[in-house]
């Protein structure tokens, strides 16, 4: 898939199908976006991997994120 018609095709997802992502796309993935560019260069990013059912509740009631 083109970088343009990746972004005109792009969606929201909201229900997923609790298949496991392979942890090689999960590290392409992050390696993807910390490439990406920043203003001067700052890179202000941090990246948490949370696997498991247990450990996203955990992780969403501590930090609010639902």
């Amino acid at each position: 898939m083109e970088a343009i018609e990746a972004l005109k095709t792009r969606r929201c997802v909201r229900v997923y199908t609790g298949q496991s992502v392979p942890r090689e796309v999960i590290e392409d993935i992050i390696d993807c976006a910390r490439l990406a560019p920043t203003a001067r260069n700052e890179q202000p990013w941090e990246f948490v991997v949370v696997t498991g059912l247990r450990a996203a509740a955990k992780y969403r009631s501590e930090d609010g994120f639902r």
